[in-house]
């Protein structure tokens, strides 16, 4: 195991011990983290993503149009993990191996950003990847001041 798993792993039993921790005590922003990057700083809530199923490219396609039609909410996030569950099942395959399908992102929703040069972007929904971070306080922080 790499160390980039293990620090998702550890996000992920983070992220588990907030939403405890939040729902005992009486906490505002309940499910908000902080996370320090090389760029800056980006606070959001963490949220699930589950790859969206199919088969095969043409099945792709065509449940992607069905759910659609059928009025079912599917994210760009939900489309792009269930490729990247597709071309791992296909490495697998040609190489007669298992690799490890463990995310290396991490999906968050109402987003601040605070850049290097102090310049503030707030955005619905962010993907940072694991190797980015390198520091995490569990909670949403001020820094109007």
């Amino acid at each position: 195991m790499d160390i980039i798993n293990i620090k998702k792993r550890y996000i992920k039993h983070l992220s588990i011990a907030k939403n405890a921790f939040d729902a005992v005590n009486e906490v505002t922003d309940k499910g908000y983290f902080t996370f320090y990057t090389p760029a800056g700083i980006i606070m959001g809530k963490i949220i699930d993503v589950e790859p969206f199923p199919f088969e095969d490219q043409s099945d792709f396609v065509d449940k992607f149009a069905q759910a659609s039609e059928d009025g079912k909410p599917v994210s760009v996030y939900e489309l792009a993990a269930g490729l990247q569950d597709k071309f791992l099942d296909a490495l697998d395959k040609e190489y007669e191996t298992k690799l490890v399908s463990d995310n290396k992102a991490i999906h968050l929703e109402d987003v601040t950003i605070i850049d290097v040069n102090k310049n503030i972007t707030e955005i619905n929904t962010f993907v940072l990847f694991v190797d980015q971070v390198i520091g995490i306080v569990p909670a949403k922080l001020n820094f109007n001041n």
